[in-house]
């Protein structure tokens, strides 16, 4: 392990696992930076690739920790243990940063001293096309002509819009010691655990600048399937809605938001179940989605799951949000 560089603003955390074709295009997009007070901790989570040979060409400029395969989140927790910085920022291996994105993180945090997480807006990328914006429409309807919001309480905006990149948050280090860290038994769904966490405890501050790139990209690693449409998937989303719901600071509305997305997931799990032929396993999910908050989809899915299952799978596989 080279020597860590002492108090940078930025500690960039970058885990990778059997990533050797992609990292070194992370890392430079790291080393490119407009901005350059930082120091990267790359955590090889056990790789057995080339990935000790691309790592090797970096030198000094990097600090590099190995440890034996454990997960996404004990690698980023590995990284936060060796950080240095002020500031912590996430990088996954495969994904880049736009060249000016450390110097707009630190000129929001300079002008906002009392927030404690900024988070750019992204591109994610499929097959080399660019496929979705990370903010959503009903996001970047608060932004309105304005390129940065401060939301005092965030909780809410993290529930209804649950698909947060770590890769576009930098957070105060001593705040983000503050929860749980990065839950090591989720590989799916860790990313808003722990951003749920954070929305709870201060204020966020959002840009509405799209200064990452997320690749998604076909390769045998489990976690990296469409998440919200497996069965493992929507189980760890239901993980963290569960723990969320025993939170003593959650507000009334809070509350409401946190059952609504969690019913919604439950009806995911039911129509999952229906599709695999547990019938009886998926009416049990659509009674908990209802019971967790009342909708017409939800008893619509519940009466749905009483029928023949060629006739429900019929209907299940001409809706929208089931997954497939």
């Amino acid at each position: 392990m080279t020597p860590p560089r002492s108090n940078p603003t930025f500690s960039i955390v970058i885990p990778t696992y059997n990533r050797a074709r992609f990292l070194t295009k992370a890392i430079d997009s790291v080393l490119q930076q407009s901005f350059d007070d930082y120091e990267i901790i790359v955590v090889d989570d056990g790789s057995i690739d080339a990935t000790t040979e691309v790592l090797h060409r970096y030198n000094t400029r990097i600090t590099v920790a190995r440890q034996a395969n454990s997960g996404v989140s004990a690698a980023r927790n590995r990284g936060i243990e060796l950080a240095n910085g002020r500031w912590l920022a996430f990088l996954d291996s495969d994904d880049e940063w736009e060249q000016n994105y450390l110097a707009c993180q630190f000129e929001q945090i300079s002008s906002n001293p009392d927030v404690m997480v900024f988070i750019t807006n992204a591109i994610v990328v499929h097959s080399g096309n660019v496929t979705s914006m990370h903010f959503q429409s009903a996001m970047l309807k608060r932004f309105g002509r304005a390129p940065f919001i401060r939301i005092r309480r965030p909780f809410r905006v993290v529930m209804n819009h649950p698909h947060w990149y770590v890769q576009s948050m930098v957070v105060r280090h001593d705040f983000l010691l503050a929860t749980r860290l990065f839950d090591r038994g989720l590989t799916i769904a860790e990313d808003l655990d722990l951003i749920a966490q954070l929305s709870l405890m201060g204020e966020f501050g959002f840009n509405k600048q799209a200064l990452v790139k997320i690749f998604r990209r076909i390769e045998p690693i489990e976690n990296l399937a469409c998440v919200q449409r497996t069965l493992r998937g929507s189980k760890s989303f239901n993980k963290v809605f569960q723990r969320l719901r025993g939170d003593q600071r959650l507000r009334l509305t809070e509350r409401f938001a946190l059952a609504r997305v969690s019913s919604a997931n439950e009806r995911a799990l039911g129509n999952l179940l229906l599709v695999q032929g547990h019938a009886r396993r998926a009416r049990a999910r659509y009674m908990r989605a209802l019971a967790t908050y009342p909708s017409p989809k939800a008893l619509i899915k519940y009466v749905m799951s009483f029928l023949s299952s060629t006739v429900a799978l019929i209907f299940v596989r001409r809706r929208k949000n089931v997954p497939m």
